[in-house]
């Protein structure tokens, strides 16, 4: 019997990012949904807070921040692993913030999946600032 599918929710305002990352996941067999709209991702989300197994946000984004949307999917579900992926790293509000895992936007694809995958294998979310 094979393992289930895992679902990613992943929420970037930009497309060609989305595009390329949904094919890598989909190249290591898990299941993708993306948006480039953080009201949309929060949306679906609602409707189904347990469907996810993590989230990887943009924390830059014009609707509101990643760690904004981030700390309303906890809200439903705080088990949710999180990922944040941003041009700023040591930004304070991402430093502080309560996420699993956080990714510069320079990390190469290959990096960015191996960090998805040892989180993904872990178990459940961090206790503590990222």
């Amino acid at each position: 019997m094979s393992a289930p599918v895992q679902e990613i929710l992943v929420v970037d305002d930009d497309e060609l990012w989305l595009i390329l990352l949904a094919r890598a996941l989909g190249r290591a067999h898990l299941r993708v949904s993306t948006f480039q709209s953080a009201e949309r991702a929060l949306e679906v989300f609602t409707r189904a807070p347990r469907r996810f197994c993590a989230v990887m946000v943009d924390q830059g984004m014009p609707e509101m921040t990643g760690i904004e949307l981030l700390g309303r999917m906890r809200e439903l579900n705080p088990e949710l692993r999180t990922i944040v992926h941003t041009a700023n790293p040591r930004d304070p509000a991402v430093r502080a913030a309560f996420v699993d895992l956080v990714i510069p936007k320079e990390t190469e694809q290959a990096a960015l999946l191996a960090s998805l995958f040892k989180l993904l294998e872990s178990g459940g979310p961090s206790t503590g600032p990222g």
